[in-house]
């Protein structure tokens, strides 16, 4: 039986990350989905390593980019991208692609804060 990402130990999850590394390829969705899943799980079992969330952040803003870019899918991105907000808020590249979707959209009102990072 399969096990989920959810229930392996830390040190599972490291081995699983190795190799998802071994297969590089940002140009493929699969494989960040796979990295956004790994460090969700890595992120929950650890909560004090920091190169977890950093890494988390950072697919989550690629991830953002391919349902905007390629899928067109705005609610979507508007949704990751708030999530790498919430892991950083400091993350001007989230509040410029997040502001960027709402004008797109024109649903600009009441939601500019996005340009004014705190």
């Amino acid at each position: 039986m399969r096990q989920r990402m959810s229930e392996l130990t830390e040190k599972k999850l490291l081995e699983k990350e190795a190799d998802w590394w071994d297969r590089e390829d940002e140009g493929d969705g699969r494989w960040i989905n796979e990295g956004v899943r790994i460090f969700q799980n890595l992120s929950r079992k650890n909560r004090e390593e920091i190169r977890y969330k950093e890494t988390l952040a950072y697919l989550l803003l690629m991830q953002g980019e391919d349902l905007k870019m390629r899928q067109r899918s705005y609610e979507d991105a508007i949704t990751n991208f708030k999530k790498v907000i919430r892991l950083d808020p400091n993350n001007a590249r989230a509040y410029y692609r997040l502001g960027f979707l709402y004008f797109y959209e024109e649903a600009w009102s009441g939601r500019l804060t996005p340009f004014n990072m705190p």
